[in-house]
């Protein structure tokens, strides 16, 4: 009788197997390492103000964060919305404008 024995190929195996690996490895690094290096949060610079300390910047309240960075209270100036920004009693915030009255009736 005259039995074959089925060939394979080892060394192709070989160089398969590394790749695949080699793949493997490369997509695990994307998906680990891309949504870091995209998540870059935009801080402001550290100005050294004390943290809950209030001020107005630029027509808006800001209030000191803990790590002494001035953040702005709220997405909008003050004049966007008829006001002018002010402190009272060490808290900012927009009140309404002057109208230019005088007193006169």
């Amino acid at each position: 009788m005259n039995t074959r024995e089925p060939t394979t190929h080892p060394d192709a195996l070989d160089r398969i197997l590394p790749a695949l690996a080699g793949l493997a490895a490369l997509m695990l690094l994307a998906l680990f390492a891309l949504p870091l290096v995209a998540c870059h949060p935009r801080l402001p610079p550290v100005s050294g103000c004390a943290p809950e300390e209030q001020s107005c910047r630029g027509d808006r309240p800001h209030i000191c964060s803990a790590s002494q960075r001035w953040e702005p209270a709220g997405d909008r100036t003050c004049a966007s919305v008829g006001g002018v920004c002010v402190v009272t009693g060490r808290v900012a915030h927009c009140a309404l404008a002057d109208a230019g009255s005088d007193g006169a009736p």
